[in-house]
C-alpha cells in the first residue's frame, strides 16, 4: 500500500495560490483541464506520475497523447515528489519514552510509515500493542501523528502542536475554517508554550486543504 496516493482528478483543490510554493503557481491556470485528461488516459493516481519521473521518453510521450506541456508535467510531477510522504524516525517521537521507543525497535519498527501501513483499524492497533508490549493508547497516539505527518512539511514538533490542540489526524482537518482555527492555535500556543509558534496562514491553508484529498489511511471513528 502506497501512503498519500491520491486522484490526480482532485489535485486541483490544491493548486492555488495559498497552497503551494510561488515556484509552482504557473500550474493553476490549467489544472482542472490538465487534471482530467490526465485522468481519462489512465492517469488515476499519484504513484502513477511519480513512477514514471524519471523515465523522460514516457513523460514525452504522455505529453504528446494529452497535449500537456512538458515543462506543465514535469512541474506537477516535481510538486507531488516535493510533497510526498517522508517517513519520520520513531527514535525521534519525543512523546514516547525511551523504553517505549525500544521496544518498537526491537521489533524492527523504526519508521512510522511501518506502524500507519499496518494500524489501520482499532483491531490493528491492538494487535501491534500486544506484538510490542505497549499500551493500545501508545500505539494509537503514535499512529495518529504518524497520520498527521502526511500532510505537506509536517514532522513532530507541528504534528505534536495539532494533536494536543484536538486536531489528532488528518481526516480533522476537512473543512475547517481557515481564520477561526489559526486564531484558535494561536491563542492555544501561547497559553500551552507546546510549540514556538502557530503555523503560518498559508501553511494552515495548505493542511486544510490536502486534507481533502488524501485517502484515509487509518480509521479512528
Amino acid at each position: 500500500m502506497i501512503i498519500n496516493n491520491f486522484l490526480i482528478k482532485d489535485m486541483p483543490i490544491v493548486l492555488t495560490e495559498l497552497t503551494i510554493p510561488q515556484s509552482y503557481y504557473h500550474l493553476i491556470d490549467k489544472a482542472v483541464n490538465y487534471c482530467n485528461k490526465l485522468d481519462e488516459l489512465g492517469y488515476k493516481y499519484t504513484h502513477q506520475l511519480l513512477d514514471i519521473q524519471s523515465n523522460h521518453n514516457k513523460m514525452e510521450e504522455l505529453c504528446q497523447n494529452t497535449s500537456i506541456p512538458f515543462s506543465y508535467l514535469q512541474s506537477l510531477i516535481k510538486l507531488l515528489a516535493f510533497n510526498q510522504y517522508k517517513p519520520f524516525p520513531i527514535k525521534k517521537i519525543e512523546s514516547l519514552s525511551k523504553e517505549e521507543i525500544d521496544k518498537f525497535l526491537s521489533k524492527g519498527y523504526k519508521k512510522t510509515d511501518q506502524i500507519l501501513l499496518i494500524g489501520k483499524t482499532k483491531e490493528d492497533r491492538k494487535k501491534l500493542a500486544e506484538e510490542v508490549g505497549v499500551s493500545v493508547d501508545c500505539v494509537t497516539k503514535l499512529i495518529k501523528m504518524a497520520d498527521l505527518m502526511r500532510l505537506p512539511g509536517v514532522k513532530y514538533i507541528r504534528a505534536n502542536l495539532y494533536y494536543a490542540a484536538g486536531f489528532d489526524y488528518v481526516q480533522k482537518f476537512i473543512g475547517l475554517d481557515l481564520d477561526k482555527t489559526r486564531e484558535y492555535l494561536t491563542a492555544f500556543v501561547k497559553d500551552t508554550q507546546i510549540a514556538k509558534m502557530a503555523p503560518l496562514k498559508k501553511e494552515l491553508a495548505t493542511h486544510i486543504m490536502w486534507s481533502q484529498i488524501y485517502p484515509i489511511q487509518a480509521e479512528f471513528e
